[in-house]
């Protein structure tokens, strides 16, 4: 038997992992031609889970575990702005061509 602790750990990360495997499932099923938008819904998830990791440790006093985790918190977001500068340039692409 595990401590509380550790099986609600256990619980978030395959909640976490149960997720992941369920955006991959719809993208594969969806066949859309611009992944650029997947990218976003994916940057936003690695966001959304990397703060729950932070906040998570920081409320267990876990500081260095939380230090970490912002650490992977800003590599979070700065795919999420890659994602969402790439989704705009394709954007704009698209809009010029249909106007050609």
């Amino acid at each position: 038997s595990l401590p509380q602790r550790t099986q609600i750990a256990f619980a978030m990360i395959v909640a976490i992992a149960l997720s992941w495997v369920a955006y991959s499932i719809w993208v594969l099923t969806r066949r859309q031609v611009l992944f650029a938008g997947h990218r976003i819904i994916a940057g936003r998830m690695a966001v959304a889970f990397s703060a729950l990791f932070v906040a998570g440790f920081a409320a267990l006093g876990k500081y260095a575990a939380a230090g970490f985790g912002v650490v992977m918190l800003a590599v979070a977001v700065g795919v999420l702005v890659s994602a969402r500068r790439r989704f705009r340039e394709l954007m704009e692409r698209r809009r010029a061509l249909e106007a050609a």
